[in-house]
């Protein structure tokens, strides 16, 4: 389920997350140039009324006449996945994808887990296998303004001590024009783990709150005590704040949420440029800015409006 404010109306709506009426539904939301609004396909699939029994488009259209998502021609389709436990045979789940859109060419990019890259072009509603890759995860594709993919590949295998540490072959570069993947370099130190990045307007690429990789490609460690965080990496107290976006003046905004009922949870900006920040709700929230340059949250039940200034 979604709830839509119009700003200019004053007034809400709620529309489903399912897509056509099927037990199929949307995940994340992306907003193409054009201003439509598409939705990946969730991980998870509940039996009941699907229009297809073994494979679904991993992408759907927001259609503002009907109200609903519908499932997009031509989108990569993906297999599902019918577990090997009978005790969970009523919920079968989706191979496991990513899905990242380039706002340069207005175009989706989707990882496949032990398969490789696509590409979906939305207006001509064709889909292109663009690289073929045995890579065992993706996780997180970010893009980057040059128009390459940020994207890692943590595997718990790889991961010895120090555990939860950036190690080599972790994070890795797509580019689209050449199909090149590149692996980084990573800090000669032992870096924590992070929880969301992202490539800023200064063309640094912050790895959630732990530190970033500058113009210079040289690493900066921001995370004041990494000795103790190996030391107590089972603490959730100790778990790193998720970086979320990068408003347009420049400040980062971080959420961190624990379920554990410690006052360590909330949302929280930071300005690199004066290393300073401030927490500005003790709740964990998503954060979003509109063409207008005003930043928009949900907490409480409440919803919060701050303009940025021109």
């Amino acid at each position: 389920m979604f709830i839509i404010y119009s700003p200019e109306l004053q007034s809400w709506k709620v529309i489903s997350g399912n897509i056509e009426g099927t037990d199929f539904y949307v995940n994340d939301l992306f907003v193409t140039i054009d201003g439509n609004i598409w939705g990946s396909t969730a991980g998870n699939y509940y039996k009941g009324n699907p229009i297809l029994e073994d494979r679904v488009p991993v992408l759907s259209k927001y259609n503002e006449h009907t109200e609903e998502f519908e499932f997009s021609s031509g989108a990569f389709e993906v297999n599902i996945v019918k577990p090997d436990d009978t005790k969970l045979a009523w919920a079968p789940y989706f191979s496991h994808i990513d899905v990242v859109l380039d706002t340069k060419e207005d175009v989706f990019w989707i990882f496949v887990k032990d398969d490789g890259i696509y590409r979906y072009d939305p207006v001509m509603q064709i889909t292109h296998k663009w690289v073929e890759i045995d890579l065992e995860m993706f996780f997180d594709p970010v893009s980057s303004p040059d128009g390459s993919i940020f994207v890692d590949d943590f595997s718990p295998e790889k991961n010895i001590e120090p555990y939860f540490h950036i190690y080599d072959g972790a994070l890795l570069q797509f580019f689209p024009d050449t199909k090149e993947i590149v692996p980084l370099d990573i800090p000669d130190e032992p870096w924590p783990w992070f929880s969301g990045w992202l490539v800023s307007s200064a063309d640094e690429l912050w790895l959630g709150a732990i530190g970033f990789q500058d113009e210079g490609k040289s690493w900066q460690l921001l995370h004041p005590d990494t000795e103790n965080y190996f030391k107590n990496i089972a603490n959730p107290t100790w778990a790193t704040p998720y970086l979320m976006m990068e408003s347009s003046n420049g400040l980062l905004w971080y959420q961190k949420n624990l379920d554990m009922g410690i006052n360590h949870e909330g949302t929280a900006w930071y300005d690199p440029q004066t290393e300073r920040g401030c927490m500005v709700t003790n709740i964990a929230t998503n954060l979003v800015e509109d063409t207008n340059q005003a930043l928009w949250l949900v907490a409480d039940g409440k919803l919060y409006k701050y303009q940025l200034e021109p």
